[in-house]
């Protein structure tokens, strides 16, 4: 929708940015003040949840409380990534903070997995971006869409490594065809079949 706003009306592209921005940081600071208020109500730290030497104790609604704590991590990394896009920037550090502590709640939910994988896909680590697809949908709960974008991946990758192929074979058939270029095609092939 807001797109849509500033393609009709760019003079105002500015006003609509701030207002996006402002949405955002109010949504951080409810989510955060969430998670306080989980902590006190249910008398228990989120640190003591989070990597992997944790000690957790057990309570009557610790379990559902920490699946909320999950999805509030999600909502935290999601705000702070799309206040990265609405400020045309690309340092998504506090995004994956957010996703990684997500995940040490629970390994087992695939949405963190998927949401890392989504970060490596604008920082164009396409294999980080494989791990993280593969890791969403071997875990026992994995993300829909997980592997919808990991063959969309695999499909963009593929088309590359065919358009190169094309290329090559029309450039070494077209030397073969119009000898130019021939002795020096000829070289390298000797050369790199003697190594």
């Amino acid at each position: 929708m807001m797109r849509k706003a500033v393609s009709t009306d760019p003079s105002n592209k500015e006003q609509y940015k701030g207002f996006l921005l402002y949405l955002i940081d109010e949504g951080v600071k409810y989510f955060e003040m969430l998670l306080d208020r989980l902590e006190e109500v249910y008398s228990f730290k989120i640190a003591d949840y989070l990597g992997y030497s944790n000690t957790p104790t057990k309570g009557k609604f610790v379990g559902l409380v920490l699946i909320s704590i999950q999805k509030i991590f999600l909502y935290l990394g999601d705000l702070l990534r799309y206040k990265e896009q609405v400020n045309e920037t690309s340092n998504y550090g506090k995004c994956r903070q957010w996703y990684v502590k997500a995940h040490e709640i629970n390994p087992k939910n695939g949405k963190p997995y998927n949401q890392l994988a989504l970060l490596a896909v604008y920082a164009r680590r396409k294999l980080d971006a494989v791990y993280y697809y593969m890791r969403s949908l071997m875990s026992s709960n994995p993300a829909p869409s997980a592997k919808e974008s990991l063959n969309s991946l695999f499909d963009e990758n593929r088309k590359k490594v065919n358009k190169r192929f094309v290329t090559s074979y029309l450039h070494v058939h077209g030397k073969l065809i119009t000898k130019i270029g021939m002795e020096r095609m000829v070289s390298q092939i000797r050369a790199r079949s003697e190594s």
